[in-house]
């Protein structure tokens, strides 16, 4: 990063990682790591919105019986899923494939939306 005097400097996060300057990614642990695509019942990665929704139509609803699936199925978080699966509800092939569970995965989403503003109107 540049200062005003044009001179090159680093800035350094809480934990002593350079978070600014010219060796910035490489002093990041992880940084410009991906996670990797999901995994098709053949080896082969599928990354398409069916498949997550496919996935979630017939998954366990319990959160740990969901966070063995998830893991052995795509070898994701339930955060990186849920991730994935909240971006396969927008696109116009998950919603093609199955209109009801994206209109209820998106009311579920909308709702917990407003429950988080709520709780933070009042801890205001």
């Amino acid at each position: 990063m540049k200062d005003v005097k044009g001179t090159s400097r680093d800035v350094r996060g809480g934990s002593g990682h350079i978070i600014a300057g010219e060796r910035a990614l490489h002093s990041i642990p992880g940084a410009g790591r991906t996670s990797l695509p999901p995994r098709a019942d053949d080896g082969s990665t599928d990354t398409r919105p069916q498949a997550l929704l496919a996935f979630e139509r017939s998954s366990p609803t319990h959160p740990a019986s969901k966070a063995r699936a998830v893991r052995a199925r795509f070898g994701w978080s339930l955060t990186r899923y849920f991730w994935h699966l909240h971006r396969a509800i927008d696109t116009p092939e998950g919603l093609m494939f199955d209109p009801d569970l994206c209109r209820k995965l998106n009311e579920e989403r909308l709702s917990a939306q407003i429950l988080r503003a709520q709780a933070h109107l009042k801890a205001i």
